[in-house]
């Protein structure tokens, strides 16, 4: 944050009543009994915007003052204070002043910084403090890539610093000491990494840390011995930090006394400041709790849930997902949930994964019926909308977007010109002395499933329709000989020991977009030996992110459909981060058409590409750019074409696959740690794949 937080004592916020009991959450059992609360946001316009004709100068923050929302502004070097009623007071003049980050303490001395670190000699800010009367106290110069954020003051009357070392991206606290004129830093607090950003404020206990992020919430820190503890996350809200302050920054907060939160917002080019008030509100509306056991972007799904929300009049969605660290135990338990008659009314993404056996046996409901009657059709969708859970003319989820990919071989590498058999392909792969992987992958085990699904029925060594299987032969043995050499053991990989990031001879061509895909052209001329589908398909892998469910024990499926059908509109669709991935095929193509045009005006695209070991090492780094002579229209019409008739990733072999590739992973496993023999580990997965067989009859 750019400016400064005063004092906050907060001793409720956001208690959420029943939201995240995950004993029956959204069920018919008790979704009428259960009383839910969300936070409601209001806001209000403190101080309009100021053009540069009637006020010459510039914001230099906003804060409470003595319980007032104040600005502080410069004109050239004078400080003034402006309040809520227009009026303003002349304080004392700073060098630079409009330069400055500023914050006014309770005796009327002021703190600043440079705005920007470029703008500090050397580039290495300072910390000023001027006393009332525009005596400069102290001027303090920061350690070199330290940079202040925001500043707080105690109760106590001590002053602190949030501090960003730019180098490793870690936010630290740190006590100003005027006297001294010195810094130190408050070593045992941690607060975040990486693009982590928040404010601090004084608290009852110690520092809170208003938290903006993917970890958004409010946290209180003890000075004594450092420990951060969650005072109150906004992962079981409807809330995004930010979400109604688009384009401003938080200068200050504070509880108001009925127990809400205000969060002042400034905008700093235009001086225009709102005050944000947050309070909990038991909802009037019908409720549907959805959970997903993790989420890939927290911010914009909210932002949708938030916008159906406010436009429903009838239903409203609350959405749950568990820490990082217990999102296994999140899903398990919605699984046993749903297996005991109750569970969240919407099931997204990951959590799927969790009770693959439900669908098709009465744990999940059939969507296509709900298309019907609301003219979802499936033929202004790509197959991958509806692939992940289908049994022929039944639905059972459905995605708004989907990687394209397909896999082809290095030909040259391999000393292979056409497609080989699975055998064929074994013996060069022996062969090969180059330090190369197979496909990037680190896990033995993944090198052999890769294998096994190189043709139906696992190359032959299995049968469904006369439910036999055979892994005792010389096919599987070389197969283990390659997963062998190409991969590495579990424990291995879990310790950072196993490095396999080798040119690969096996490429796993993803891509979201136009700039991604490589066409079938492009890779045969680069010697790639093409492995696709008989039809010339590639595979359209549903995103778990935007995957979507409705389970059969809801009371309220009618509303959970209407959210799920809007999460599935165009006008959804559009926003996402990469529309040219999106399921619906007129956005998607929309999407592609508004790229080649803005190509054509002479744009460039330009990515950049980094490669980590396991132990966060840079393997490589690499740019690529794209301009319309790279994109032509051919390309662009194949990646539709290709999506068009790709065949959806999550299809119901690969569900019936799923107890037989654990198998596999668990004892193959031990061949590659070197405890038993290739035909031990084939006598043992034979006997395990033909008695699931035969119970699953």
């Amino acid at each position: 944050m750019r400016i400064c937080k005063k004092m906050l004592s907060i001793s409720l916020l956001f208690v959420v009543i029943n939201l995240i009991s995950l004993e029956g959450c959204g069920t018919r059992e008790n979704n009428s009994t259960a009383e839910y609360y969300d936070i409601v946001s209001k806001v209000d316009t403190l101080f309009e915007e100021v053009s540069s004709g009637e006020l010459k100068g510039m914001l230099l923050g906003m804060q409470y003052y003595f319980g007032e929302p104040v600005q502080l502004w410069s004109e050239g070097d004078e400080v003034y204070l402006v309040r809520t009623d227009g009026s303003r007071e002349k304080l004392i003049a700073i060098p630079q002043a409009a330069a400055m980050c500023c914050y006014l303490d309770g005796d009327g001395s002021i703190y600043c910084w440079e705005r920007y670190a470029e703008l500090a000699e050397n580039g290495i800010p300072s910390v000023w403090k001027y006393d009332a009367s525009g005596q400069e106290v102290c001027r303090v110069r920061m350690e070199e890539g330290i940079v202040p954020e925001d500043i707080c003051q105690l109760s106590d009357g001590k002053i602190l610093l949030l501090l960003r070392d730019r180098a490793a991206g870690a936010l630290t606290l740190a006590e100003l000491d005027a006297r001294k004129g010195a810094v130190s830093t408050l070593n045992r607090v941690q607060l975040g990494q990486g693009i982590t950003l928040g404010s601090i404020a004084s608290g009852d206990k110690g520092v809170l840390f208003l938290e903006q992020g993917f970890e958004e919430g409010l946290s209180e820190i003890s000075l004594k011995d450092g420990k951060k503890g969650v005072f109150q996350s906004f992962k079981g809200s409807g809330y995004i930090l930010g979400m109604h302050a688009e384009g401003m920054e938080i200068e200050d907060f504070r509880t108001g006394e009925d127990g809400s939160v205000e969060i002042l917002w400034a905008e700093a080019g235009s001086g225009r400041g709102v005050l944000e008030r947050l309070q909990m509100k038991k909802m009037d509306k019908t409720v549907l709790v959805m959970q997903d056991s993790y989420c890939e972007a927290p911010a914009w799904l909210k932002e949708k849930i938030a916008q159906f929300n406010k436009n429903n009049e009838q239903y409203y969605v609350i959405y749950e997902r568990p820490e990082p660290d217990r999102q296994m135990e999140f899903g398990q338990r919605i699984a046993v949930q749903m297996a005991a008659g109750k569970g969240p009314d919407i099931l997204m993404g990951y959590a799927l994964s969790f009770v693959d056996d439900l669908a098709g046996k009465g744990g999940m409901v059939d969507l296509a019926p709900y298309m019907a009657e609301s003219g979802m059709k499936e033929e202004d969708y790509f197959p991958s909308a509806f692939s992940y859970w289908r049994d022929e003319d039944k639905i059972y989820s459905v995605s708004m977007s989907a990687m394209l990919s397909y896999q082809w071989l290095e030909g040259t590498a391999l000393g292979l010109e056409s497609r080989p058999e699975i055998e064929i392909l074994l013996d060069a792969l022996l062969a090969q002395k180059e330090d190369v992987s197979y496909m990037e992958r680190q896990l033995a085990s993944d090198v052999l499933l890769d294998l096994l699904e190189y043709s139906e029925n696992c190359c032959g060594m299995l049968d469904w329709e006369k439910g036999l299987c055979d892994f005792r032969g010389e096919l599987y043995a070389k197969m283990m000989l390659v997963a062998n050499k190409y991969g590495d053991t579990w424990d291995n990989v879990m310790a950072g020991k196993a490095d396999n990031y080798r040119k690969p001879v096996a490429i796993m061509l993803s891509a979201w977009d136009i700039y991604e895909y490589e066409t079938l052209e492009e890779v045969e001329k680069q010697g790639g030996i093409l492995l696709l589908n008989e039809d010339g398909a590639g595979y359209d892998a549903p995103s778990m992110g935007g995957l979507f469910a409705i389970n059969a024990n809801s009371a309220h499926i009618e509303g959970a459909w209407e959210f799920i059908s809007y999460m599935m509109s165009d006008q959804v669709q559009r926003t996402q981060r990469s529309p040219m991935s999106a399921t619906s095929r007129a956005v998607c193509i929309a999407a592609v058409e508004e790229e080649l045009r803005w190509l054509d005006r002479g744009n460039v695209e330009y990515r950049n590409d980094d490669l980590y070991d396991s132990q966060g090492k840079l393997i490589y780094s690499r740019s690529r750019s794209w301009s319309r002579e790279d994109i032509t229209d051919e390309k662009a019409m194949e990646y539709i074409s290709m999506r068009d008739k790709a065949v959806g990733g999550g299809s119901e072999e690969e569900r019936r696959m799923k107890p037989v590739w654990q198998i596999i992973r668990e004892e193959a496993e031990a061949y590659f740690t070197g405890d038993k023999s290739i035909e031990e580990v084939a006598d043992i997965i034979t006997n395990r794949v033909q008695l699931y067989l035969d119970e699953n009859r």
